[in-house]
């Protein structure tokens, strides 16, 4: 009887009677990844084409709100992404001393 060691190691594509990757199963696997993997790919996609749609209909205003549009746009992606950057770090920081049991000194400092 397999225990639940043996399931974890065992590989997460499916093989063959004679440990061959078949198409079948490649495809498989790639159509689950697809429902997975396929929302997130939209959403970013989405987001993106939101920034590009915009500064293409800034850019039928003139040059000079063009040019501020682009840094504004700009500014604000380098802006949010460090602050979520640096909220996650704390946080992630945060549990870490929580779940040593408050030895802070297993975080590198105190949080």
């Amino acid at each position: 009887m397999a225990t639940a060691r043996d399931a974890m190691e065992e590989g997460l594509i499916l093989k063959e009677k004679d440990d061959r990757i078949t198409w079948r199963v490649l495809a498989d696997e790639m159509k689950e990844l697809g429902f997975v993997a396929g929302p997130m790919v939209a959403v970013t996609l989405t987001q993106y084409l939101l920034q590009v749609i915009t500064v293409m209909m800034v850019g039928h205003l003139g040059e000079l709100s063009l040019s501020s549009t682009s840094i504004a746009i700009s500014l604000s992606g380098v802006t949010g992404f460090s602050l979520t950057s640096t909220y996650l770090t704390s946080a992630d920081l945060k549990s870490n001393a929580i779940r040593s049991g408050g030895k802070t000194s297993k975080c590198g400092f105190p949080v």
